[in-house]
């Protein structure tokens, strides 16, 4: 049985945080540079504010959906979902810092979606410092694939 181990709130990092800051930052920026008394102060806020969106685009692009059941993962970007077998994935890590947590599913063959599968997986209380339990289910889930193929 098919089950969704991405947040629900990826649409918001994906869309409406990125949306939001983006605008909000770049009224202020404007505003800001257009009350600078000097030029270089307009140049370093402008070329901040261009910096910063383009990393939160970067980030917020490579974002999926991704569900899983005993034999594949099912990854989805935007309309389309993509169908990968389980031991395709090669290597499965996580961030530990950034805010939302991150886990990256490296495969050892190209998808329609690239080789790196990045989501935002369900939120738990107090899971900053520690692995998300995911990262287990999905590497014994690969390793349990393996073993009957």
């Amino acid at each position: 049985m098919k089950k969704q181990i991405s947040s629900d709130a990826t649409v918001i990092w994906k869309y409406l945080f990125p949306g939001l800051w983006i605008s909000v930052t770049g009224v202020w920026a404007i505003a800001a540079a257009v009350d600078a008394s000097e030029e270089s102060v307009w140049i370093l806020l402008m070329l901040g504010w261009i910096i910063a969106s383009s990393y939160l685009i970067w980030f917020a692009r490579r974002l999926k959906v991704v569900s899983i059941d005993e034999e594949f993962i099912y990854v989805s970007q935007s309309r389309k979902e993509v169908q990968i077998p389980l031991a395709h994935i090669q290597k499965v890590t996580e961030n530990f810092l950034g805010n939302p947590k991150l886990i990256t599913l490296t495969l050892n063959q190209p998808s329609e979606l690239g080789t790196k599968i990045v989501f935002v997986p369900k939120f738990l209380v107090f899971a900053a410092l520690r692995s998300h339990p995911i990262v287990k289910d999905i590497k014994t889930a690969v390793r349990r694939c393996r073993s009957t193929h």
